[in-house]
C-alpha cells in the first residue's frame, strides 16, 4: 500500500493514445455546444439500492483474468488536524485486518489463488480517493465471488482494535519515512506550493509523524465509519467473464420417465426433434433485424429423480426482458436407462425417424405451458420489469391461446427444384491474365 506521490492524485497521463488506425478514421459533425454522452459507453453499470455504484466491463485478454477495483471518493482532504494521515492508515488496515481476515490473512489468501501483493493486489491513498485494486484470475468457479467478498471486506468490515493498530504503526511510519528523502521534500514543498491558501496545501496523505504515532484506534474508527459509506464507493470490474446482459428463464416442471421399452424410446426422439426444431425458430427470431433476444434455446433438463422440465433461456438487452419474455411464450408448440450401445442406437433411430409424426412431435409443445407448474425467473443489472409486467404478459399470451390468435409460424418457401432446365454438358475454358507476374492461367469448368 502507499500514498501517491507529493500528495496529489495518481501519477499517468490522460494524453491521446495515437492508434495504429488514427488516419482512417471518419470526422465527426458535431457542435462546440453538443454535450457529451453523460453516461459510460461499453460498459454495464448503475446504482444499487444501497448506494454503491458499479461498472462492469467484458474484455477477453488477458484470458481468464479479471481486474477488481474499490473506489473511495474519500482522501486526506477531509482529515482533521487529528486525523492527518489516518486515510492513508484505514488503507493498510484494510489488508490486515477484517471481520473475516486477520493478521494480513486477505493478503495470504489473494496471494493462494495466484494474486501476488505488489503486483496484483494493491492501494492508494490521495488527497480525494483511496483505491484499492486487485488482479485475479478466474479460472475456477467461485474464485470471482471470492475476491469481490474481499472488496466488500474493505467497504464495510474494516476492524479497528487497538492491537490492529499497533501493528501496523510501523508499516505505515516507514512508509513515512521512506518520503523525507530530498525528492520527497523537494514535491511536498512544491505541493504545498502549489495550493497555498487552500487545505489541499495542509493535507499530504502520508500525514504528520506525530498523528502516526499517536492517533488513537477510535479516532481511526470514527474516521472510518463516517467516511467509508456506499454512497461514497464504486466498483469497477474489468475482465474475461460473459457480457453484463438481462436473462429470462421459463422452467416447466414434468413427471420424469424412464426409457424401458422401445417405445420409451421412440417418444424420446421424438422430444428430441421438438426441441431440435423449436431451437431453429428461435434461432431464426434471434437473426432478424430488430430480435426480441440475442439468443435463445430449449432444453429438456433432469432436475431431481422423479422430476424433470423443459427450460427455455434466453439472454436479452438491459431493458428487453419483458419483451423476449412474450416471443418465447407465444413459441410454445444418475438416472436408469438403458446402454444399448452406439451401433444399435445408430440403427434404432434409423428405424424410428421415418414414422415419427408431426403430431407426435407437436404434442411435445403442450408441456410449454405457463397454467401448470411453470417458473418465470428474469435476470436483470438493474431493475426494470416489474412482477405486474410480467403477469400481464403470461395473461395476453394465455389470452391469446385460447382465442387461437396467434398466426402460426411461416416456413421458409424453398423450391423443389432450384434449378429448372438442366445445364448443356460441356466444357467451358477462362483465360486469366496476370499481367503483374507475366502469367496467364487457364480454368476448365
Amino acid at each position: 500500500a502507499s500514498e501517491a506521490p507529493a500528495g496529489g492524485g495518481a501519477v499517468g497521463g490522460r494524453g491521446m493514445r495515437r492508434g495504429v488506425g488514427f488516419r482512417s478514421l471518419k470526422l465527426v459533425n458535431v457542435s462546440m455546444e453538443e454535450a457529451l454522452p453523460a453516461e459510460p459507453v461499453g460498459v454495464a453499470y448503475g446504482r444499487l439500492a444501497n448506494g454503491l455504484t458499479y461498472y462492469v466491463r467484458s474484455n477477453p485478454k488477458p484470458r481468464m483474468r479479471a481486474a477488481l477495483s474499490l473506489a473511495v471518493k474519500v482522501g486526506s482532504v477531509v482529515e482533521e488536524e487529528d486525523e492527518r494521515g489516518v486515510a492513508h492508515i484505514v488503507e493498510h488496515l484494510a489488508f490486515s485486518a477484517t471481520s473475516r481476515y486477520t493478521n494480513h490473512d486477505i493478503v495470504r489468501f489473494l496471494e493462494s489463488i495466484g494474486a501476488e501483493f505488489g503486483a496484483c493486489q494493491n492501494a492508494l491513498t490521495s488527497s480525494d480517493e483511496t483505491i484499492y485494486e486487485l488482479l485475479v484470475p478466474v479460472d475456477k468457479p467461485g474464485l470471482l465471488s471470492q475476491a469481490i467478498s474481499v472488496l466488500a471486506e474493505f467497504s464495510s468490515e474494516v476492524r479497528v482494535s487497538a492491537e490492529d493498530l499497533e501493528k501496523e504503526r510501523g508499516a505505515v511510519l516507514e512508509e513515512y519515512r521512506g518520503g523525507r528523502n530530498a525528492t520527497g521534500r523537494m514535491q511536498d514543498s512544491h505541493w504545498t506550493l502549489l495550493f497555498e491558501g487552500s487545505k489541499y496545501a495542509e493535507r499530504l496523505p502520508i500525514g504528520t509523524e506525530k498523528v502516526i504515532r499517536t492517533v488513537t484506534h477510535e479516532t481511526v474508527r470514527n474516521f472510518y465509519h463516517k467516511w467509508y459509506n456506499l454512497s461514497n464507493m464504486a466498483v469497477f470490474a474489468v475482465g474475461d467473464f460473459p457480457d453484463t446482459q438481462s436473462a429470462v428463464v421459463i422452467s416447466c416442471k414434468m413427471p420424469a420417465g424412464e426409457i424401458k421399452t422401445v417405445k420409451d424410446y421412440r417418444d424420446s426422439l421424438a422430444e428430441s426433434i421438438f426441441h431440435c426444431a423449436l431451437n431453429q425458430r428461435l434461432f431464426k427470431l434471434s437473426r432478424r433485424r430488430d430480435p426480441p433476444y440475442f439468443s435463445c434455446s430449449s432444453a429438456a433438463d433432469a432436475l431431481v429423480r422423479p422430476v424433470k422440465a423443459y427450460i427455455m433461456t434466453s439472454s436479452c438487452r438491459e431493458k428487453g426482458t419483458v419483451e423476449a419474455l412474450e416471443s418465447m411464450l407465444v413459441e410454445h408448440f444418475l438416472r436408469e436407462e438403458p446402454v444399448v450401445g452406439i451401433d444399435y442406437e445408430a440403427r434404432l433411430q434409423k428405424t424410428l425417424l421415418p414414422y415419427i409424426s408431426s403430431a407426435e412431435v407437436v404434442k411435445f409443445a403442450e408441456n410449454f405451458s405457463t397454467t401448470s407448474s411453470c417458473v418465470i425467473k428474469i435476470v436483470e443489472p438493474r431493475a426494470h420489469a416489474s412482477l405486474e409486467d410480467l403477469k400481464a404478459v403470461v395473461l395476453k399470451v394465455n389470452t391469446l391461446e385460447e382465442k387461437r390468435s396467434i398466426p402460426p409460424w411461416e416456413e421458409e418457401q424453398i423450391p423443389e427444384e432450384i434449378v429448372s432446365q438442366s445445364p448443356v454438358p460441356g466444357i467451358i475454358v477462362d483465360k486469366v491474365e496476370h499481367p503483374g507476374i507475366g502469367a496467364t492461367e487457364m480454368i476448365l469448368s
